[in-house]
């Protein structure tokens, strides 16, 4: 079976008031079809910078990161930004809507960036349908409530029908009913022969993934119970 990512021994440093940080020591890891994979750890421990690695936003200083057996690291930025939106869904802790778009706006928000077949309204709708949102469609964000917003945010990560979720803290500003709905959506996605990589410092979160991991000042191993 064919990993959808991969990275291999991929590592990132970041210059800091002359000073060399390292953000992310030399990692592998594989995602396959189905995989849905949590990493723990505090703040500044260098997950979001991996997760940023994985979506492309990043680039390594060392090693490899491939998408569906395509190695992506010497793509130019063009190239990167085509995987990304045809590849990859994100979802942020900040949701990042566009407040003068509506709900169903927002989440047709990717179709815009690409060819699209004409059932594309449709899956929007039924995205939102899914997560709870179809009462929604013609509000604006600032009518949302914070669990609106961010499964409107998931929402629009998964219109295009991308292979890859990378979820940033997805939960952390969200009741635990939302909570639920959204870490349930991804492990959907996941079972339908998606994957999922999320980092988070919640253990309840991170024990609905399959699999949990954690990751301590730049250096990724397997969680401890």
């Amino acid at each position: 079976m064919t990993p959808i990512l991969q990275l291999r021994e991929t590592s990132r440093s970041f210059q800091k008031k002359g000073k060399t940080i390292s953000a992310v020591h030399p990692v592998n890891l594989s995602l396959l079809p189905r995989d849905f994979v949590a990493i723990q750890g505090p703040s500044g421990s260098g997950k979001t910078t991996l997760l940023l690695l994985a979506g492309l936003m990043l680039s390594p200083d060392s090693g490899s990161v491939l998408l569906e057996n395509q190695e992506t690291t010497h793509l130019s930025q063009e190239a990167k930004t085509r995987f990304r939106a045809s590849k990859i869904g994100f979802v942020f802790q900040q949701f990042h809507l566009v407040p003068y778009l509506s709900l169903l706006e927002n989440i047709l928000l990717p179709a815009s960036f690409q060819n699209t077949a004409t059932q594309t309204l449709e899956t929007a709708k039924t995205l939102a349908e899914s997560l709870g949102l179809s009462h929604r469609l013609d509000h604006f964000p600032s009518e949302l409530s914070a669990g609106e917003r961010q499964r409107t945010a998931l929402a629009r990560s998964l219109l295009v029908g991308p292979s890859l979720l990378l979820a940033d803290e997805p939960t952390g500003n969200l009741d635990p009913a939302s909570a639920r709905i959204v870490i349930e959506k991804m492990q959907s996605f996941a079972d339908a022969g998606g994957a999922v990589l999320l980092v988070t410092h919640d253990r309840n979160v991170a024990a609905a993934a399959k699999t949990q991991m954690a990751m301590d000042t730049g250096t990724l191993s397997p969680a401890t119970t």
